[in-house]
């Protein structure tokens, strides 16, 4: 994860949004290598005044890591970003509008764009682009409750469900990928899951755009069926 989260804390501090409105909330998920000195080292570097702090969680999988960062953040919305999800910088400014305008929607997802360290992409990857989360989610943008889900890259949600889901006993049954098993993944569509059944519509909106980070060794088949 360090070697990836440079790029992604820069689009972070240059997001156009009032900085005494958001906050990053770093959450290591108990890594072996230097992404939290690492991490820290860059942002301070930024010299932005958005609050920025590290969370230490255990337990491995990235579930656990959403339901740490959720009780340790203190704005109405929750915002997912990965390590390698790169948010354009008026991302916050259009899910805000979103959402304030907008009640009975839980959970928005966006469009992504791919990026990589190779100079071209597999002839099959837009094929599956959709795995990577990757691509446009929907034809237009909008109400996308039937689909049952947005990805949970860079994916934005009202923070007291979240909240009182955990507080009265809710868990995720799947854990999130841990390291690089990805058998357990599949923790965003749960997620969007409980805001149905609790009457909440899922929304897509194409002007949420972010850039996905896929290494070249993501590109490929064996990665791909995993």
């Amino acid at each position: 994860a360090s070697s990836r989260i440079e790029q992604t804390l820069n689009h972070l501090a240059a997001l156009n949004y009032p900085a005494n409105k958001v906050e990053i909330i770093l959450v290591d998920n108990n890594s072996t290598d230097a992404t939290t000195d690492c991490a820290k080292d860059i942002w301070n570097s930024l010299k932005t005044e958005i609050s920025f702090r590290v969370v230490l969680e255990k337990e491995q999988g990235k579930s656990y890591a959403i339901k740490s960062g959720v009780f340790e953040s203190k704005f109405e919305y929750v915002l997912i970003c990965d390590d390698d999800n790169w948010l354009d910088a008026n991302y916050l400014t259009i899910a805000n509008e979103i959402l304030s305008n907008q009640s009975n929607v839980g959970v928005l997802g966006g469009q992504g764009i791919p990026v990589t360290d190779v100079d071209s992409l597999p002839n099959w990857f837009y094929t599956y682009a959709g795995g990577y989360a990757v691509g446009v989610q929907a034809m237009h943008s909008g109400d996308v409750t039937d689909r049952g889900f947005v990805w949970g890259a860079a994916s934005v949600a009202r923070r007291q469900f979240l909240v009182d889901f955990f507080c009265d006993g809710g868990n995720l049954l799947l854990s999130g990928r841990k390291g690089k098993s990805l058998s357990n993944g599949g923790e965003d569509s749960e997620i969007c899951r409980c805001f149905i059944l609790a009457g909440y519509r899922i929304w897509y909106d194409e002007r949420l755009i972010f850039r996905h980070f896929i290494p070249n060794e993501r590109l490929t088949l064996d990665y791909l069926e995993k």
